[in-house]
């Protein structure tokens, strides 16, 4: 039997040869019938490559192509934000207006939080009474490039807040008027007497003065807060009234009292 089928498997080799196929490998019989099969062979692997991963960065544009700008988000600006900037705008247009130059002439060199411990604004002339109360504001720092102007501010420029350039310590009022400054019929009186000066003075006509500003005021003594050097004066509380008149491209300042009296208090 073993002769017989070493026979028979040589010629099948021979013809499968003939025909060019590999044969695969019989194994060699086994004398016990029992003995169980064999396992199939395992079919070779597929020879096809598994498709490669995408390179990185293939979504991009290819090398030398233009990449778009990187932007930078920009903050919102706040409500603080914008009120401060607000009062850095009209501090160097009303110090501008009040230099007599243009607001671009003016550089703003700082800003400074502060706390001001009345209503001078840190800048308190000697003559006039303040409410002692604590203002939170700004200390702004122009410049003209010769010059260096400090003004103080609270945290509005509305008007009727106070603004004040402090010029070597004495106080140039910079505040907007209110809308319609309410006075009494004594302090409208005032207000022509201290226009008709001014006219005269500028040999203008009192209606090409505009009123920039009037508040009643008590004055610590009869100077009304402008004293003239080898004078006296009473040493007595004068009510009256701070009045702010612009005409040719200046401002002008006047105290008074209550009754006839105004004083240019501007001139040196």
């Amino acid at each position: 039997m073993r002769k017989w089928l070493t026979a028979a498997t040589l010629t099948l080799l021979m013809l499968l040869a003939s025909c060019g196929a590999q044969p695969a490998a019989v194994p060699e019989a086994s004398g016990d019938p029992t003995a169980a099969p064999d396992a199939a062979p395992t079919p070779p692997p597929d020879s096809t490559p598994p498709p490669s991963p995408a390179a990185p960065g293939a979504d991009y544009p290819a090398p030398g192509a233009d990449y778009p700008a990187p932007t930078t988000p920009q903050p919102d600006m706040t409500d603080s934000d914008k009120a401060q900037a607000e009062i850095e705008r009209q501090a160097r247009e009303r110090l501008a207006q009040r230099l007599g130059v243009e607001p671009s002439a003016l550089t703003l060199q700082s800003t400074a939080p502060q706390e001001w411990s009345d209503s001078s604004l840190g800048c308190p002339d000697p003559a006039t009474t303040y409410m002692q109360v604590i203002m939170p504001g700004f200390l702004l720092e122009f410049s003209d490039g010769q010059k260096n102007y400090p003004v103080h501010t609270t945290l509005s420029a509305l008007p009727g807040e106070p603004m004040v350039f402090c010029d070597g310590g004495s106080p140039v009022d910079l505040s907007a008027p209110a809308v319609a400054p309410s006075l009494d019929a004594a302090g409208q009186a005032m207000v022509e007497l201290a226009r008709q000066d001014l006219a005269r003075q500028l040999e203008i006509d009192p209606e090409d003065i505009e009123v920039r500003q009037a508040q009643a005021v008590e004055w610590n003594d009869s100077s009304l807060g402008c004293p003239k050097p080898d004078s006296s004066y009473l040493q007595v509380i004068t009510p009256g009234y701070r009045i702010e008149l612009f005409a040719a491209e200046m401002l002008y300042t006047y105290h008074t009292d209550q009754q006839s009296t105004v004083v240019r208090c501007d001139q040196p």
